[in-house]
Formats: C-alpha cells, sequence, structure tokens
C-alpha cells in the first residue's frame, strides 16, 4: 500500500507536465499552420521547457527561422542533429543538418579575443553572453546594425557598434578594460580644484601617455590574428562546399585549401602571441577594431586603432 502511494505521488506531476507540454506543442502548431509564428515561438519554447523533445527543437528552431531570428534558429537546428545523432535517429539528423548548413549563408561571422583577460570578463552581443578568455571565440551574428559589450567585476564596461553583412567575418580584440578605482585605493595625488569647483571636489590628474610601441604590436597581432580568422574561415566554407564530392574539387581551390589552412593557424598562433606580448608590456591602449571581409581567393582586413 505505501508502495503504491509512493509511485503515485511521483508519476502525478510528470503526467501533468507531459499533458501540459502536449497541448501546448499542439497549440502551437495550430498556430504556425495559421501563419502566426510569432505566437507559435513562445509556445513552443513553454513546451520544451516542460518536456524537452527532439520533435518540438526542430519545431523550435523552424518558429524562429520563419521568424527572421536565424542565428537561433541555426543553434537549435544543430542541437537537434547532436540529439538525432545520440538517439540514432537518421532521418531526423539529416533533416537538422540540411537545415542549419541552409542558415550558414544567411549568418555573419564574428571572432572574438581579448587583449587583456581578466576574471569575469563578459561579451554581450544581440541576446547572447559569453565568457572571454585567452583564447579566441567565434560565434554566428544576425546581419544588420549590432552592439558589444564587454564587461568584468571592477572595470569600466566597452562599448563598440558594428554593421554586419550577410556571409561576413569579422574580428574584433577587446581592449583592456581601465579598472575603476574605489575611493579606498592607493592613487596618485590629485591636483587641487579650481576656484570654481565645489567645495569638496577634486579634478581627475592627467592620464600617463601611452607608448607607441605596445599598441604598434598589438595592431599587428590584431591584423594577424584577423587574417588568420579569415583564411580559416574561407578554408572551411570551400571544403565543406565541395566535401559531397572532392573529386569535382577545382585544383587551384584544392592547392589553396592546402597551403592556407596551416598558414592561417600559424598567423593566429603568432597574432595571439603578439597581443598578449603587447599586453605584457603594459600598454594601456585605445580599442582595436579589426575587420576582415573574405573575397574571391584572398580577404582584406581594416585596422582602426589610436596612437
Amino acid at each position: 500500500m505505501h508502495t503504491l502511494l509512493l509511485i503515485t505521488l511521483a508519476v502525478a506531476p510528470v503526467t501533468h507536465h507531459s499533458a501540459r507540454a502536449e497541448a501546448l506543442f499542439d497549440q502551437a502548431r495550430g498556430l504556425l499552420k495559421e501563419n502566426r509564428a510569432e505566437e507559435a515561438c513562445p509556445l513552443f519554447e513553454q513546451s520544451q521547457a516542460l518536456e524537452a523533445g527532439l520533435g518540438t527543437l526542430l519545431n523550435l528552431a523552424d518558429c524562429y527561422q520563419r521568424t527572421g531570428r536565424n542565428v537561433r534558429a541555426y543553434l537549435r537546428f544543430n542541437e537537434a542533429a547532436s540529439w538525432a545523432e545520440r538517439a540514432g535517429d537518421a532521418l531526423r539528423l539529416k533533416t537538422a543538418e540540411a537545415r542549419a548548413e541552409a542558415l550558414k549563408p544567411r549568418l555573419a561571422w564574428l571572432t572574438l579575443t581579448s587583449a587583456a583577460p581578466v576574471p569575469g570578463l563578459s561579451v554581450r552581443v544581440q541576446e547572447f553572453q559569453l565568457e572571454l578568455g585567452a583564447f579566441p571565440q567565434v560565434l554566428p551574428i544576425d546581419p544588420g546594425n549590432q552592439t558589444l559589450t564587454a564587461a568584468a567585476p571592477g572595470y569600466q564596461p566597452w562599448t563598440q557598434a558594428m554593421a554586419f553583412q550577410p556571409a561576413e567575418a569579422k574580428a574584433v580584440v577587446v581592449p583592456a578594460l581601465a579598472e575603476v578605482v574605489g575611493q579606498a585605493s592607493l592613487v596618485p595625488p590629485l591636483v587641487a580644484a579650481p576656484e570654481s569647483t565645489p567645495a569638496g571636489q577634486l579634478s581627475r590628474p592627467l592620464p600617463a601617455p601611452r607608448r607607441r610601441g605596445p599598441v604598434l604590436l598589438g595592431t599587428a597581432g590584431a591584423v594577424l590574428l584577423a587574417a588568420g580568422g579569415v583564411g580559416l574561415g574561407w578554408s572551411y566554407s570551400t571544403y565543406q562546399r565541395w566535401a559531397p564530392r572532392p573529386a569535382e574539387m577545382p585544383a587551384g581551390q584544392a592547392n589553396a585549401v592546402r597551403v592556407l589552412y596551416p598558414a592561417s593557424w600559424a598567423a593566429a598562433g603568432l597574432g595571439g602571441a603578439l597581443i598578449l606580448t603587447a599586453t605584457g608590456w603594459g600598454a594601456r591602449q585605445r580599442p582595436i577594431s579589426v575587420s576582415p571581409t573574405p573575397l574571391p581567393g584572398g580577404g582584406a582586413v581594416a585596422v582602426t586603432s589610436s596612437f
């Protein structure tokens, strides 16, 4: 008798959640048939939160794509492909992979690197936030105007506005963030305020002049890192394009991939080393923005900084 009671208590919530998840799923499917995807997506999200299912995940990804949230759709289709592969579901695996691959040309790609990683450093772009350490991170971006914000506890945030085109690849080096100086911290003596300054307020000391060497070294590292990222992106996309029929790949492109792929890794590694060296040199540099654009057979890199 006691065992039966325990089983009933354990199963009842699950049954309730399953029924609710199924009802939300059916309601969302009905909205999709009526071309009301904006209303359907939240219902798919709730259904998936109550009871995760591969079918619900695929429908959620499809709903995101219908509403123009292609990055979310791409990530969900990739998640569904991994799930289907683990489950041995070949049909859904093929569907999810094909849908994710078809979205790639509609996305932009951003490579993020930190010139001076600090504990808790995170970057927010669109609706996503990621931790940024010593190694570059690549993430898909919806084309259009986007804002990057880097922040860490005890440091002033850094923000940069960027514009992305479909299939465009860009790289950004987040500069060393300025520390937030507390009142109890040891700071250089402050200069007395002029007579016009209200009593009790002091003017801020002039910043120390920046040295040009570390900035030039960091810029060179950023260029190499960006060039390596563009080369890796081109090599990967070219390989993926011809992967189903490698024998048909033009000889020129095949030779370019063989040479460019290892060279790009070397350039990215050297660039990262130069950036870390410049950071260790003690440079207080302003943001360095690197914007590579892939071109047929190569790429162009634009670097912006201040000296």
